[in-house]
């Protein structure tokens, strides 16, 4: 009967330590980490913004252990200057094996040469989902 309990109680710490290593398997996200992410986010949807002539990215406000949101996103780049905001995230692979990066932003672009100048879609916005 005693070992019959002693097996029990191991299954059950074994099952509570299976999902408690779930729970952790994704690790909490840095501000430090999340501008870089953020900022390689930025090159992969503006490949111009490596030669910005002035750029700041600011993440700090956590969402959660993985979500951290970037309140500031600003870079100028000729006439044209975008700013905006986003938020980076990490999440699990399909198989469950890799921890990925995601982000989403909303950056509007305004070209000051074209408002100077009288043109017209002088102002865009990209959104990244």
């Amino acid at each position: 009967m005693r070992a019959l309990l002693a097996i029990s109680a191991l299954t059950v710490l074994l099952v509570a330590s299976a999902a408690h290593a779930q729970a952790n398997a994704i690790p909490q996200l840095k501000q430090r980490h999340a501008e870089r992410y953020m900022e390689q986010a930025l090159q992969r949807e503006f490949p111009f913004y490596r030669y910005s002539t002035e750029s700041t990215v600011k993440c700090s406000d956590r969402h959660s252990r993985i979500r951290v949101g970037c309140k500031t996103i600003y870079f100028f780049a000729g006439d044209v200057d975008f700013k905006g905001y986003g938020k980076i995230w990490y999440s699990l692979s399909d198989s469950r094996r890799r921890i990925l990066w995601n982000y989403a932003f909303r950056i509007k672009e305004t070209d000051y040469y074209c408002l100077n100048t009288g043109g017209s879609n002088c102002v865009k916005t990209h959104v990244v989902t």
